[in-house]
């Protein structure tokens, strides 16, 4: 069996990650997208922000397949570190506001999912951060050959 040659390999990890990291933000989105008409019953302000974080995430995953610049990159890992920091609060003491301030919710498949999918994101964002601040900060993963 031949090898692939070096440039040939990075093409398809780079659109490799560039695509998971874009499925897993439409993933994420769209699970809210699911959730959102119980959570608007419970409160508006949820209710809006699962609206927010679904089109976020769902907007977010076209430029991310494209190309993962440093200001996707860092948008991306602000947003859904956020999401994430917001949903351990929530499953631990609560949020301070809503119908059920400060009590913790149950962990659900749904949520659980889209959870994981918004971890993927920021460690896969924060890797290839990480990778373009060893090469002076250009993008390094693009879908231009």
């Amino acid at each position: 069996m031949g090898s692939i040659a070096p440039s040939e390999r990075s093409i398809d990890q780079t659109a490799f990650v560039r695509l998971s990291l874009a499925i897993a933000s439409i993933a994420a989105g769209l699970i809210h997208v699911w959730v959102v008409p119980h959570h608007v019953e419970e409160s508006t302000i949820l209710g809006a922000a699962f609206v927010a974080t679904a089109i976020f995430q769902i907007v977010w995953g076209a430029p991310a397949s494209v190309r993962l610049d440093a200001r996707t990159l860092d948008v991306g890992v602000a947003v859904n570190a956020t999401v994430v920091a917001a949903w351990i609060t929530s499953r631990t003491i609560g949020l301070p506001f809503g119908p059920h301030a400060w009590m913790a919710e149950p962990v659900g498949a749904a949520d659980a999912t889209a959870t994981v999918l918004e971890l993927l994101i920021v460690i896969g964002a924060t890797l290839v951060r990480v990778s373009q601040s060893d090469q002076g900060f250009k993008p390094v993963i693009t879908s231009e050959a």
